[in-house]
């Protein structure tokens, strides 16, 4: 997945979850489960999703361009 991020947001999800934005590059992409998140109107394409990496699953939300 191409994946880009500010530092001052990716410093922010470190502080907020322990992990900078970055690691979600390392994820398993081709085995994701993911959905639009449609609970709102977020004024841009947002996706909640499921993603594997070495035995555990981590939940992710990005939008597309």
């Amino acid at each position: 997945m191409l994946f880009t991020c500010g530092p001052n947001k990716s410093r922010a999800n470190y502080f907020k979850h322990g992990k900078v934005l970055e690691f979600a590059q390392q994820l398993e992409w081709t085995n994701e489960m993911v959905w639009q998140d449609v609970r709102h109107n977020y004024n841009e394409v947002r996706m909640s999703g499921l993603v594997p990496l070495e035995g555990k699953v981590y939940a992710v939300v990005y939008f597309v361009c």
